[in-house]
């Protein structure tokens, strides 16, 4: 399962680029961004859960990991508060609510998909290996972020350094 860095990780750049940094609510802005995530999932569950009933488990699965991808590369390419405006924030929101309806229907795939995998009197372990992925993503993450860090002053990890977290997760979901 291809693990996309965590907004939580990246806030502070997110509230600078996409937001209005001067305004004290931008940090509160990308939390509750993080948080509508949260309530999209039940519908990527559903629209890759009908998917994956009627093309296969192995399609929704690839399908939902293209999508969060696309979302990634897409963030990526996203423009800065400072070059469009509010635009930067209602393409963050709409990249993000696509990447959150993709994690619903990647989350649940990806946990069919290894349950069935497993061999006889082995299924329930396949299916562990998602929860430890999830904890590897974080720290995938937090290794991206502290390389621009390194080479890097916070200017320039504020201005193109959090972007490269995003083309790794990109070119992971590709391979």
């Amino acid at each position: 399962m291809v693990r996309r860095p965590p907004i939580t990780t990246f806030a502070p750049y997110f509230r600078t680029e996409f937001f209005d940094a001067d305004s004290p609510d931008s940090l509160i802005y990308v939390y509750a961004l993080f948080a509508l995530t949260f309530v999209v999932r039940p519908l990527g569950s559903w629209l890759f859960g009908r998917l994956a009933d009627t093309r296969g488990r192995q399609r929704a699965l690839v399908a939902a990991v293209t999508l969060m991808s696309a979302g990634s590369v897409a963030l990526v390419l996203a423009p800065t508060e400072r070059a469009v405006g509010a635009w930067a924030a209602v393409i963050l929101v709409v990249v993000r609510l696509l990447q959150g309806i993709a994690t619903g229907g990647e989350y649940a795939a990806a946990t069919v998909l290894l349950s069935e995998s497993g061999t006889w009197g082995h299924r329930e372990f396949f299916p562990s290996f998602q929860a430890a992925t999830i904890v590897g993503g974080l720290v995938i993450a937090q290794a991206c972020l502290l390389v621009p860090l390194l080479v890097s002053d916070r200017a320039g990890t504020s201005e193109w350094g959090w972007r490269v977290a995003f083309v790794a997760g990109g070119v992971a979901g590709v391979a």
